[in-house]
């Protein structure tokens, strides 16, 4: 299992070597034009998310806003979707969305309808089962994560894993929890995309999970 370390500071997902395996993406969908995610393309993969009210891209931290769901914004990703594949792909690097519950890519049915786009556009998804929870998922967190755990390995464009849940999921849901819901995206199919920071204690939540 590749394991590969989101740097926040540096904007770019990189291995173990340090080398860059994707650059992490500022552009919002909602307020910008797709031309200007060219400034972030990376050699061969650039990370974006699906738009947002308020909030910081590379920590992929955001505020909540209904706004972000209408069906306006839903459109606007759509073909800010399209026209940045084209865009990534001249220049010879390839999109890849984070979802995330505060963004206009916030759901399994949104990653589903997603998909079905993907074979067409070559863009592709990044499998990221706990920002798709909220404060109000958080008790029922083991049904949720099973659910996202099935439905992700089932989708064909899915790049990588992002194992990396926050302090509040952290709380809620236990390493024997993880265990049980997230088999199917932790073995060995996909890299696995960790938080950068203390390495070693990630590999070791890793390991507790896929051991």
């Amino acid at each position: 299992m590749q394991i590969l370390w989101w740097r926040a500071e540096r904007a770019q997902i990189v291995d173990d070597e340090e080398k860059v395996w994707a650059s992490i993406s500022r552009v919002n969908v909602l307020a910008d034009e797709a031309q200007v995610l060219r400034d972030d393309l990376g050699p061969e993969r650039v990370v974006a998310w699906a738009g947002w009210a308020e909030g910081d891209p590379v920590a992929g931290e955001f505020q909540a806003d209904p706004s972000v769901w209408l069906p306006s914004g839903r459109e606007r990703f759509g073909r800010f979707a399209s026209e940045g594949t084209e865009l990534a792909r001249s220049c010879g690097s390839r999109l890849l969305w984070r979802p995330h519950a505060a963004t206009a890519l916030s759901d399994l049915p949104g990653c589903v309808a997603l998909s079905k786009m993907m074979p067409d556009t070559g863009m592709g998804l990044l499998a990221d089962p706990f920002s798709l929870l909220t404060p109000d998922t958080l008790g029922d967190a083991e049904d949720h994560l099973r659910r996202a755990g099935e439905v992700f390995a089932a989708i064909d464009g899915v790049e990588a894993v992002v194992l990396a849940p926050n302090a509040s999921a952290r709380a809620s849901v236990g390493v024997d929890v993880m265990r049980r819901t997230l088999a199917p995206l932790l073995d060995g199919r996909w890299a696995v995309i960790l938080e950068d920071g203390d390495r070693i204690v990630q590999r070791r939540m890793l390991e507790a999970i896929t051991g």
